[in-house]
């Protein structure tokens, strides 16, 4: 299965400030559990919970981030990493 990611500045910026505010080992085990939980959704896709407009969404379980994603026929496309306390439903426009 493909997986596209539309969310890379969203990633990219949550990393960052973990290595900046918290140091190399918590944007490390934020990084890895992010995989862990796309490579979770991937090997089972119905396990996330049914979202607006074909998504699904699934927190992460120590991170204040929640994965939004569709899957369409082979890819699966992350849509936003959404911080649970910031700008709710801003990714919807995707």
């Amino acid at each position: 299965m493909k997986i596209v990611y539309r969310a890379l500045e969203e990633i990219r910026d949550a990393v960052a400030w973990y290595l900046s505010e918290a140091g190399q080992r918590q944007a490390e085990a934020f990084h890895h559990e992010l995989n862990a939980k796309v490579a979770l959704l991937v090997a089972h896709l119905g396990i996330g919970t049914p979202g607006e407009t074909g998504t699904r969404w699934m927190p992460l379980k120590v991170f204040p981030y929640t994965l939004h994603y569709r899957v369409d026929g082979e890819v699966f496309r992350v849509f936003a990493l959404a911080h649970q306390r910031r700008r709710p439903g801003y990714w919807l426009k995707r």
